[in-house]
């Protein structure tokens, strides 16, 4: 009986448990709503087809340390594997034979096999030490299908079973006289490893598959060789180099030669004087025949046979890209020429005689601004009925990569994988739309109209606000919204009949064009409301600034949408790729379209100089352009508009510059001075040497230029201000080194790049990067690895004046002003950090959040309060007053603070954030490997009304006080006539 009660009570208590719990959560419809994700790859290294009729899939490998397989009709990912970042995750190679997918990473310490289907892990096998060293690998085949995996690490040779990762044995190979072992192939069963002398002889073994026996050693005379040479190993046992310093073909018979056949290029083509060492390349036309392709130039490649006597098969003398298919019976050379723009031209050849395949000759349209093709992998198979018949697979110099199938000679879809690899972003507001524009010219501007003019202006604007809405109701019933629509991610949208219509700003200024600007040079114009790619450009010549480990180009918003009728302007400045001279180029970021001045030249401009340094000035000229200062390396400063120059020399006192040397942790300050030919220079005012245990810069961080701030101070609990220190030329600077006892130190130092002081500094003992910094306001937040403690850490420095303003109008860095009040403190994350950022918003007065993309894939927003260096260990009433959390080391990150619910993103290189026309919603967009764009109100939405108010009993409130009011006034009329007749 008391086990009865017992149960029933603890159901009871389950339901009543389970009535009353609160969860949050999202609701099915807004999923997707105001968020979206891309995921990418990055740019191909190894490609792979799965050899099967029946199968759909491509396997990839990156320079990201991405392994992935897509899908070959869709250009899905099927599913997706990141390996470590750095030296430890790259991949050296990717095999697949008999459904066995293996990866070589880490330098040769890693083996991995992949479950083809799922991505899973099959098996693991450490083999060596992670290290920079040279990996060669390769599958060897053998008759009873057991398949072995030969991994060459250095001097050391480790056999595998492909099914277990068991390692069958292993060998030390010989470093006596400098051999550097480079090159490895099966021939017959046994493995043959060939190493280098440079400039005098390469040495070969031969090691028998099944026990790792040394049945056979030679060496060949080479005086040409380096380790630069282009060699290869033939199945056939024939190693095949080229001399380019002699311009010689070197042939040798690993197994019975002992030495090179030499034959001059002189002697294969009448062309040999368009050779191009940079562009040289050797590789096996078939891996079972004794023919390869020699490519000289990009217009002189050569199909060269070895067997017997050397000959030419087949040259191509246009500028193509090849690649070469295999099966059993039919071995195909193909190429991919670039006929225009948009079209390319397929051709196939046979692999043995050089014949042309005419019906397998096609011409591809492709989408435009792609570039030219760089590398061509072709899967060949034979259609239900036994026709021959090939996909392509094209890699274009934008790092998109298209698949091309022959039936129909049609492109199956693309993937813009540039979009992987960021150099610059920008959000950019979208224009109002015409009928609203008119309302600019509504009061006559500059010029002096009647009342009765404004009034008929007045009215045509309406009227033509009217005819917009009544074209946008049929143009929504006929082809539904652009909010309805479904977009691939990474796809070009093209063909909308409302572009213009589209491409205004909404009512809360949500809608936005984001500019991403990627490393292999193309520009992106990506909608914001689904990550569609409205335009594209792609500049051939436009290379990145590299800083170290550090790739970049400036990305400048000269002029917004809010100077009607004159465009936006954008300007990308970077390196100019052939001559390493400065690029430039604007454009309208709305459009794409280029600005007035670069009509002329559509892909980017060559400034005759190298550039040293370069910033915009927060002054508008004539025409509402910001100009940009470029610095060259002789310290002249180029004006970008030369228009601009009567701006620049009416503020020419209050404009500086700053340049830092971050190898010797060394800063220079320079002001601008106008010489007597009209010309401007920089001249130095001040130069600081960071201290001894700082060896080098790592990072400067200024704040925002267009941030807002809303409160000059802070009140306290004793209703004090403690006015903040806003200094707007203070910026953020971080150095790594070692202290005596050779541990690794961390420093900040906020200096001020007027006058050149160190404002404050701070070291951190035995801790390291990467160090992720955000700089705003009066407070700078940073997160880094401490080594010591083996944990991540973030620090909040918060600066102040003290209770007494200095200056109550602007602040000035030439005037003498004391040391700031610093408040720090730091704290505990319980996850490691791949990117952060703050959240801005129009006016500044929504509470800050920092925005941390996690490495296990989260999105999360810590408030500023909680990362408050005030915050007390043990709070008194006055802190209790001023609402001041007490002191924890350890942040917590609930799961309710990710604002990216399960929609994981990995590789993420920074986060952007933008304001919105509403003052509570900040736009977050992540970026990387993966993309992933949100909005978030720090504050919550104070000012909008909740999708739930109820409407409809305001609505009656409303109607019933209206009523209520006429009855009283009524009552109180009848009211007081009857007291005047009394």
């Amino acid at each position: 009986m008391a086990a009865y009660i017992l149960r029933t009570f603890s159901v009871i208590f389950l339901v009543l448990f389970t009535k009353y719990w609160v969860v949050d959560c999202l609701y099915e419809d807004e999923v997707g709503k105001y968020d979206w994700r891309q995921r990418h790859v990055g740019k191909l290294k190894y490609v792979q087809f799965e050899p099967s009729s029946g199968k759909k899939s491509v396997f990839v490998a990156t320079e990201l340390n991405v392994l992935a397989a897509i899908n070959t009709r869709t250009g899905d990912l099927t599913w997706r594997q990141i390996f470590t970042r750095g030296s430890t995750g790259v991949i050296d190679a990717l095999h697949y034979k008999n459904e066995d997918l293996i990866t070589v990473s880490g330098g040769g310490s890693k083996v991995h096999s992949w479950a083809v289907s799922t991505g899973f892990v099959r098996w693991e096998s450490t083999i060596a030490e992670p290290k920079q060293s040279w990996t060669v690998s390769v599958i060897c085949s053998q008759e009873n299908d057991d398949n072995l995996l030969a991994v060459l690490v250095d001097n050391s040779l480790h056999v595998l079973s492909t099914k277990t990762g068991e390692e069958r044995w292993t060998a030390k190979l010989s470093t006596d006289g400098n051999v550097q072992y480079k090159w490895m192939s099966q021939h017959n069963d046994e493995v043959v490893i060939v190493g280098l002398v440079e400039s005098s002889h390469y040495t070969v073994q031969f090691y028998s598959l099944q026990d790792g026996t040394l049945s056979n050693e030679n060496s060949f005379p080479a005086a040409w060789a380096t380790v630069q040479s282009a060699c290869i190993i033939l199945r056939n046992g024939h190693m095949v180099c080229f001399d380019s310093t002699n311009r010689e073909l070197q042939i040798a018979n690993l197994r019975e030669g002992n030495a090179f056949q030499t034959t001059p290029l002189s002697v294969l083509t009448s062309e040999d004087h368009k050779f191009d060492i940079t562009q040289l390349d050797l590789r096996a036309a078939a891996d079972d025949l004794p023919i390869v392709i020699l490519k000289l130039a990009s217009d002189n490649q050569l199909l060269v046979s070895i067997e017997g006597d050397v000959k030419v098969i087949k040259q191509f003398t246009k500028e193509t890209t090849i690649g070469a298919g295999d099966l059993p019976d039919d071995k195909i050379i193909t190429t991919v020429t670039q006929v225009k723009e948009s079209e390319v031209e397929i051709q196939c050849f046979n692999t043995v005689d050089g014949a042309e395949i005419e019906n397998m000759k096609h011409k591809v349209d492709i989408e435009k601004n792609h570039g030219s093709p760089e590398k061509v992998s072709v899967y060949l198979f034979h259609k239900k009925d036994q026709q021959l018949s090939y996909r392509v697979l094209l890699e274009t110099a934008d790092d998109a990569v298209t698949m091309i199938q022959q039936s129909g000679g049609r492109v199956i879809w693309c993937r813009e994988e540039g979009l992987a690899h960021v150099a610059a972003v920008q959000m950019v507001d979208l224009p109002v739309s015409d009928t609203e524009a008119k309302f600019e010219d509504e009061f006559g501007g500059k010029m002096q109209i009647s009342v009765l003019e404004m009034f008929v202006r007045r009215l045509n604007t309406q009227f033509d606000q009217i005819k917009s809405y009544v074209a946008h109701l049929q143009r929504r019933l006929k082809h539904g919204s652009h909010q309805d629509r479904k977009t691939e991610p990474s796809r070009v949208v093209v063909n909308r009949d409302d572009d213009e219509e589209y491409l205004t700003r909404d009512e809360f200024n949500l809608h936005k064009m984001i500019i991403v600007v990627s490393k292999s040079g193309k520009v992106y114009g990506i909608d914001s409301t689904d990550g569609s790619i409205f335009w594209s450009l792609f500049f051939p010549n436009l290379d990145v600034f590299q800083d170290g480990d550090q790739s970049k180009i400036s990305l400048f918003i000269q002029r917004t949408t809010a100077h009607f009728p004159n465009p936006p302007q954008c300007t990308i400045v970077g390196r100019y790729k052939t001559s390493g001279m400065t690029f430039i180029h604007s454009f309208n970021p709305i459009t794409g379209k280029p600005s007035h001045l670069f009509e002329e030249h559509p892909y980017g401009k060559e400034l005759k100089f190298k550039l040293k340094q370069l910033s915009i000035v927060g002054i508008m000229d004539s025409d509402f352009l910001k100009p940009i200062l470029l610095l060259d390396d002789t310290n002249k400063v180029h004006l970008y508009p030369t228009s601009s120059f009567n701006v620049i020399k009416e503020n020419i006192g209050s404009v500086f510059m700053f340049t830092a040397e971050k190898e010797t942790a060394s800063m220079s300050g320079l002001t601008l001075v106008i010489t007597a030919n009209k010309k401007i220079e920089a001249q130095e005012i001040w130069r600081i040497k960071l201290p001894p245990t700082s060896k080098r810069i790592t990072g400067i961080y200024a704040k925002r230029a267009t941030e807002e701030v809303h409160s000059l101070g802070r009140v306290l609990g004793d209703r004090t201000v403690l006015y903040k220190y806003l200094n707007p030329n203070l910026v953020v600077v971080t150095t790594e080194g070692s202290d005596a006892a050779s541990k690794a130190r961390l420093s900040v130092f906020l200096v001020d790049v007027v006058n050149g002081a160190i404002v404050f500094s701070m070291d951190h003992k035995r801790v390291e990067g990467p160090l992720y910094v955000v700089h705003s306001e009066n407070w700078i937040t940073y997160q880094y690895w401490n080594s010591k403690h083996r944990r991540a850490e973030i620090t909040a420095l918060e600066l102040y004046e003290g209770k007494i303003q200095k200056n109550s109008t602007a602040f000035s860095s030439l005037d003498a002003i004391d040391s700031p009040l610093v408040e720090r403190q730091s704290y505990i994350l319980p996850s490691l950090v791949q990117a952060m950022a703050v959240s801005h918003t129009e006016k500044g007065i929504t509470n800050k959040n920092i925005i941390l993309s996690l490495q296990s894939g989260g999105l999360v927003v810590i408030p500023k309060r909680l990362l408050d260096p005030r915050r007390p260990t043990v709070p008194l009433p006055e802190h209790r007053e001023e609402g001041l959390i007490p002191y924890l080391p350890e942040l917590p990150l609930p799961y309710l603070s990710f604002i990216n619910y399960n929609q994981s993103v990995f590789g993420v290189e920074g986060i952007h954030t933008s304001p919105a026309g509403l003052e509570s919603t900040c736009l977050v967009l992540a970026y990387g490997l993966d993309y992933y764009y949100t909005r978030i109100s720090p504050s919550k939405l104070f000012d909008v009304l909740n999708q739930d108010f109820d409407y409809l009993l305001i609505a009656t409130v409303v109607v019933g006080l209206v009523v209520a009011a006429v009855i009283t006034k009524k009552l109180a009329a009848i009211k007081s006539l009857n007291q005047a007749w009394r």
